[in-house]
């Protein structure tokens, strides 16, 4: 995980360099706009707190992929939320 500043936002990525952060927006821009993604994937700030909740494994939430429309899963116990 690594985090990028430049002169008009704060960006967040995953090893992969996707967009990404578990602990709140991965795009903080100085308008105060903010965007929340996860693994590379935009989703609003509801459907992000949403997985973030629903999520009942305990593996960190790199271990999410996209595996349909509106859904993501963990691949390492299979678990699949959306």
């Amino acid at each position: 995980m690594y985090k990028i500043i430049d002169e008009d936002a704060n960006y967040y990525f995953n090893d992969e360099s996707k967009l990404h952060r578990e602990d709140g927006p991965a795009l903080e821009h100085i308008s105060g706009v903010h965007e929340w993604w996860l693994n590379g994937r935009q989703y609003s700030e509801d459907e992000w707190k949403e997985i973030k909740k629903s999520l009942i494994c305990n593996h960190p939430a790199l271990s999410l992929q996209v595996v349909g429309y509106n859904k993501i899963g963990c691949y390492k116990c299979g678990r699949i939320v959306g």
